[in-house]
């Protein structure tokens, strides 16, 4: 391009960059910025975010924490997609202090999270059970305009029910109803199900109360959640009832709902109801 008196620009350098990061050729890449500054054509914050995309698909974050230092000290700042990019693969490694002390930087120094930020956070800390830090996260964003959804609050449920911590997990479901967050169907499974393995038949038919109270309609992973802890309890009426209560309302029964009543009328010794709901099955295809 020089060689036919075209004097390259930031803009060409950048595309330059681009395609030396998307085949991996770092070393160009790093060459590149050199030569950049030699040119008198200094990297603008879209080079050096390109590039430490580069360097964090490659795993080496060391780098990007230098390629960061450089970059503010040559007066370019790090917008949120490279604050992102790198908080990414800190979550994808693992590295979750470092992640939560970028977070705490890039908001003291006036940038401002977005609902990626927040997304990538809480996906990494929901992953490892890491509740209370998944709670400052979003304790973090609301004051900030950027409120949690349904599928976060439900992601959030789901992972405190499977630490054991129901009373927390009601917490958030309460709180979600305050912020008018209204929980779906896939919330009240999460809840249901957690439930049912406390053994805890009160707690189980208030939470389904609730849940035509908000008028959300049960699914057939709410009924066969259901109709499997009454059949372990041996409360085989109660199934009955509510296999009939499912087809009074038109849910349509799958072969889960058939083959979990099926096997415990035959655990039961109770072949007669067992061959006639297998019957009955068969009838309905």
């Amino acid at each position: 391009m020089e060689d036919e008196g075209v004097q390259a620009n930031v803009v060409a350098f950048n595309v330059l960059m681009d395609a030396f990061c998307k085949r991996q050729r770092l070393q160009e890449a790093s060459e590149l910025l050199d030569l950049m500054i030699q040119k008198g054509q200094y990297p603008d914050t879209i080079t050096y975010t390109t590039f430490i995309g580069a360097l964090c698909k490659q795993g080496s974050i060391e780098k990007v924490y230098g390629l960061l230092d450089l970059m503010i000290q040559r007066g370019q700042h790090p917008d949120i997609v490279t604050y992102n990019t790198l908080i990414d693969a800190l979550c994808k490694e693992g590295r979750m202090e470092e992640a939560n002390r970028l977070l705490d930087l890039m908001i003291k120094r006036g940038q401002h999270p977005n609902a990626i930020t927040y997304s990538k956070l809480l996906n990494a800390f929901f992953k490892e059970r890491r509740m209370d830090e998944a709670n400052r996260v979003i304790r973090l964003m609301i004051p900030r305009g950027k409120h949690p959804d349904v599928v976060t609050y439900s992601t959030l449920i789901d992972a405190l029910c499977k630490d054991g911590r129901l009373d927390k997990a009601n917490k958030v479901l309460h709180l979600m109803i305050q912020r008018n967050e209204h929980p779906d169907i896939v919330t009240y499974n999460i809840l249901i199900n957690a439930l049912v393995n406390t053994k805890d038949w009160k707690k189980q038919m208030d939470c389904y109360t609730s849940l035509f109270e908000d008028c959300q309609h049960p699914n057939i992973v709410t009924y066969n959640t259901l109709i499997d802890a009454l059949c372990k309890e041996g409360r085989m009426e109660e199934a009955n009832r509510l296999l009939n209560f499912m087809t009074e309302r038109g849910q349509h029964l799958d072969t889960v709902t058939y083959g979990t009543l099926v096997n415990a009328f035959c655990k039961e010794g109770r072949m007669e109801e067992a061959s006639a709901l297998f019957d009955l099955m068969i009838q309905r295809g």
